[in-house]
């Protein structure tokens, strides 16, 4: 029963985890005025004080700070800087107002 959530909109709504995000879009049209969790847009309250007491304990939270209040970045040490790193371009033999017949 672990895999099965409730709608954050209805709670009578009963889905699959991994069809909750495809049933928020669709359901949010229902309910226009709901505030989402600034950690996870899934997570979606009645009111702005709602959303402000669950960011306390939202478990998405560990998640979103790494350390203090700096957001986590991926690694991009491992990254490429470039697409074109590593290639050389011969930009002298290029001429770009010649016009090929």
């Amino acid at each position: 029963m672990d895999d099965f959530v409730s709608c954050p909109f209805n709670p009578l709504h009963r889905m699959l985890k991994v069809n909750l995000q495809h049933h928020i879009i669709k359901c949010m049209k229902n309910y226009p005025d709901y505030v989402p969790c600034i950690y996870n847009a899934m997570h979606r309250f009645p009111n702005k004080e709602k959303m402000i007491e669950h960011i306390a304990t939202c478990p998405s939270q560990k998640l979103a700070i790494s350390d203090g209040n700096t957001p986590r970045r991926a690694n991009t040490a491992a990254a490429p800087n470039s697409l074109h790193e590593g290639r050389k371009f011969h930009t002298d033999e290029e001429n770009w107002n010649v016009e090929y017949v």
